[in-house]
């Protein structure tokens, strides 16, 4: 209540941050500044579309057990930019997430919009192919984990 009425922070970016319980809350501040920044940046729009289409998929799948995306199987470029990206990015993010570097956090989550949007034009995730759908869920998994990992980003969606 503090936050929105005195502070005048979005409702939505102010339930994104709690939704994950933080534990500690010297950091909200400079948490609730760079989300704001990025939740209004229009470009992120994709991403913010993207988790939450990924958040709906993961809930109707009930995929029961997350098991290690497997590249060699990915059947097209997309799936394999997307997983490199993961890759590249993971270790950033949870420096940056370690640090309180939310500015560089968000411009490291904003890397995904192309790619993610690229990915959901080209990639028919729910593929004939048993094998081929359980590993695009288990990316799908993968990114979401990451992408909610500071805050619940479909809030802001």
């Amino acid at each position: 209540n503090y936050l929105v009425k005195t502070l005048h922070y979005d409702v939505n970016c102010v339930r994104s941050v709690f939704a994950n319980k933080p534990t500690e809350f010297n950091y909200l501040i400079s948490l609730l500044d760079s989300l704001t920044t990025f939740a209004n940046n229009p470009e992120n729009k994709l991403i913010l579309a993207a988790n939450k289409r990924i958040e709906n998929i993961l809930v109707k799948t009930k995929l029961n057990k997350l098991v290690t995306f497997d590249a060699i199987q990915g059947t097209n470029s997309e799936e394999i930019t997307l997983m490199k990206l993961y890759n590249e990015s993971l270790p950033l993010l949870t420096k940056y997430n370690q640090d309180g570097n939310w500015g560089e956090y968000f411009n490291t989550l904003s890397k995904f919009n192309q790619p993610i949007n690229c990915f959901f034009d080209k990639v028919m995730v729910m593929d004939e192919d048993i094998d081929i759908r359980i590993n695009r869920l288990n990316l799908l998994t993968y990114l979401h984990k990451l992408f909610n990992k500071t805050c619940k980003l479909s809030e802001l969606a």
